[in-house]
């Protein structure tokens, strides 16, 4: 539709933007903002454009320029870069292991004080811990489980409507992982309507408006065979 095609010219607009800031970091040799751009989320631009190999090469180079004493903002947007990486690559399961080692020392500071960096941290280990579940199954497969809900619940908690929508979804991703399409489907229109009452909807579309509950399993079926798309919000077996 119009709507859709104007969002994605705006996509490409922002994400040639990104790529042309990183380049005249690097060209300067400004380390803090070539580490800023490459590490935190405007490396996602890489990804957006399906360019992985280059999006985690970045990451890793802009790690290695910044020392590994301490714990900075900057150390826990390598964590985020290599969470992501690890969604959109099929290795969850390594990432979230990476994070979890790091889990002390992230605590350890006061990011957690902060309720978007809060927000992000627990969403991005509730989000690692559910793709991991999929790609291992069985009983640790079920205990990552446990652990992504447990995440999603205490975001709920939090009382930020933003924060809670994605919750939802990751509660959905717990559900449909499980087998239990009902449920999935429900808590996906719960993050839809949460979404429509946060105005969190680009171009004053609104998510409701994705229809009747069999209109919401096909969606289901839609997340769960195109993973590279889903895998950042709602990961699903």
């Amino acid at each position: 539709c119009h709507t859709a095609q104007n969002l994605h010219d705006l996509v490409v607009l922002f994400v040639r933007g990104i790529m042309n800031n990183a380049r005249k970091h690097r060209v300067s040799q400004m380390r803090y903002g070539a580490t800023n751009f490459e590490l935190g989320l405007p490396g996602l631009a890489w990804l957006v454009t399906d360019d992985f190999e280059e999006a985690r090469r970045r990451a890793r180079d802009a790690s290695g320029r910044w020392s590994q004493r301490g714990f900075q903002m900057q150390h826990w947007y390598a964590l985020r870069a290599a969470g992501h990486l690890g969604l959109y690559g099929g290795d969850a399961r390594t990432a979230y292991a990476g994070l979890v080692e790091k889990w002390p020392a992230l605590t350890g500071t006061l990011l957690l004080r902060v309720q978007l960096i809060h927000c992000e941290i627990r969403s991005l280990r509730a989000r690692l811990a559910l793709a991991a579940a999929g790609e291992i199954g069985g009983e640790q497969g079920g205990r990552l489980l446990l652990e992504a809900e447990r995440d999603a619940r205490r975001l709920c908690r939090l009382g930020a409507p933003w924060i809670e929508s994605q919750a939802q979804l990751i509660l959905a991703g717990v559900a449909a992982t499980r087998g239990d399409d009902e449920q999935a489907v429900r808590l996906l229109r719960e993050a839809a309507a949460g979404n429509d009452r946060s105005g969190a909807c680009p171009h004053g579309c609104r998510y409701t408006q994705l229809g009747s509950v069999t209109s919401m399993r096909a969606k289901l079926a839609i997340i769960r065979s195109t993973p590279k798309v889903s895998a950042f919000s709602t990961p699903m077996a």
